[in-house]
């Protein structure tokens, strides 16, 4: 911030009174003044005495609201208590002061000064008044941080748009920009940034924009392939915040990177994943049938530990199976790329098959399932797998988590356009400490509650994007030391975003 001034001699009543009237209202160059500049004049004790009409207009109050006041009525907190007391001493030492200020106007709104105060002084060589002509400097202030915003934004060592909100239209591009996209020519005739993106309309761009056009965010950021000149393309983040820098318009910071680098470590990352998926189902197929098999024939009381081994051999092998399944899902999620399949279906019917699904591993904890609701069809839309995915994936923490011999309480409940689900469990509950994070990636309550009941971590970061994506919200109330209900409440007509999520 500027805060320069400098001090000149004083005038001298009897001069002043050649130069300018007494009262600094009457005569030719006085009105030439008054004209031009912004001008007041206080007593001794500066006090304002007189204000001509360019003050009045600038500082908003009426002449009656500024007679008798203190131009403390103006002051802003842009200048430390220093500065005005250099300034009051040197012009109660006779001295002229120079210098800029920030002002505000009576409705809070700042603006900028050039300012000149001239004490007159009496023969005694003692102030008897003070003569301040200011310069509204308010717009050559807000081009000079402009400039600096542009030449710290040319730095950057990617593309960067300034946007008006109205219109959308560019007025400045970095460095960058301008040598990547021509944007200087596409600046000059009106050029929207959004339509640098391949298939991306105005209007388009408009709607990509409207959650911080309305306040409602204060950044979005969408992703598009971006034309480098010659007909070539690379896929680019971009970045739209609203930004409203000190006493100057607001408008739109537009970031573009080139993220070609990001989708070949991408595209590398989900082909691994797809391969040693691969490799491990394949087995893992072949093992799970065979041990069923195995299993289904060892029913020879004498063959009880060689079952009991199958046994072991086959629930594992459904877990590593369920591992690779959510990893698969994750990414999935991340990628944009898992696909949803609205159709009509039964909930109740949704809910009895996940109860079958978990009922082996529920025998052996000698943990008992009520049902509530779910003896008569709820019929909703939705993708009816997911949906099992996730009754299965809560059913399966609720078991996990009950002591020997507990109860699981599963509650279908009508809410009108809506339905809830709610499973309840009466396991020692999730810590404090936990809640926060619980539906984070790889995140269980207790790393100890891992260890004994297995489990990736993964099952209700992929519950709560599902049911998200149907339109619903998943929650859950939890005590620790008295269990946890989780709740499910989903819309009857489901309408997600789009086909792939």
């Amino acid at each position: 911030m500027t805060q320069c001034y400098s001090m000149t001699g004083p005038l001298s009543e009897k001069s002043s009174s050649s130069y300018l009237s007494s009262n600094f209202g009457d005569g030719f160059l006085s009105d030439a003044v008054g004209q031009h500049a912004i001008v007041s004049v206080t007593d001794p004790k500066g006090k304002i005495t007189y204000v001509n009409d360019k003050f009045v207009d600038i500082s908003g109050y009426s002449r009656q609201e500024l007679i008798g006041q203190n131009h403390r009525l103006l002051k802003s907190a842009t200048h430390p208590p220093e500065f005005y007391r250099d300034l009051w001493k040197t012009i109660a030492n006779g001295r002229t002061w120079h210098g800029e200020i920030r002002n505000l106007n009576k409705d809070g709104e700042p603006y900028w000064v050039k300012a000149t105060i001239i004490p007159l002084l009496n023969d005694q060589g003692k102030p008897t008044k003070y003569l301040s002509i200011r310069t509204d400097i308010t717009e050559v202030k807000a081009a000079e941080s402009l400039k600096q915003q542009q030449s710290s934004l040319d730095l950057f060592d990617h593309q960067v748009y300034l946007l008006w909100p109205d219109s959308l239209e560019v007025f400045y591009a970095n460095r960058v920009a301008r040598e990547r996209s021509s944007s200087l020519e596409m600046e000059r005739s009106g050029y929207v940034p959004g339509l640098l993106a391949e298939g991306v309309t105005k209007a388009d761009f408009e709607a990509l924009l409207s959650p911080i056009l309305s306040g409602e965010r204060n950044s979005t950021t969408y992703y598009a392939d971006v034309p480098l000149p010659g007909g070539k393309t690379f896929p680019a983040e971009i970045t739209a915040q609203m930004i409203h820098p000190q006493e100057e318009k607001k408008r739109v910071f537009l970031s573009v990177r080139d993220i070609s680098a990001r989708r070949k470590v991408e595209k590398a990352k989900s082909e691994f994943i797809a391969t040693i998926s691969h490799e491990l189902r394949t087995p893992l197929t072949s093992i799970i049938g065979g041990l069923g098999l195995i299993k289904t024939s060892l029913l020879n009381e004498q063959m009880g530990t060689v079952n009991r081994l199958v046994e072991i051999s086959a629930k594992n092998a459904v877990r590593l199976k369920k591992l690779i399944d959510d990893i698969l899902d994750i990414e999935k999620l991340e990628a944009g790329k898992m696909r949803i399949h609205i159709r009509k279906f039964d909930l109740a019917q949704v809910i009895r098959d996940s109860v079958t699904e978990i009922s082996g591993f529920q025998a052996e904890k000698n943990v008992s399932v009520k049902t509530f609701g779910t003896t008569t069809p709820v019929m909703i839309t939705g993708d009816s797998e997911r949906l099992q995915q996730v009754m299965a994936n809560l059913l399966s923490n609720a078991l996990k988590f009950s002591h020997e011999g507990g109860l699981i309480e599963v509650r279908l409940e009508d809410e009108g356009e809506n339905v809830r689900v709610s499973i309840k469990d009466w396991g020692d509950g999730i810590e404090d400490h936990a809640q926060s994070s619980i539906f984070e990636k790889f995140v269980q309550s207790d790393m100890a509650d891992t260890r004994s009941a297995g489990g990736s971590g993964l099952g209700l970061t992929i519950a709560k994007e599902i049911v998200e994506k149907h339109g619903g919200s998943i929650w859950f109330d939890s005590e620790y030391g008295t269990g946890t209900t989780f709740h499910v409440t989903l819309k009857r007509c489901a309408v997600p975003l789009a086909n792939n999520i």
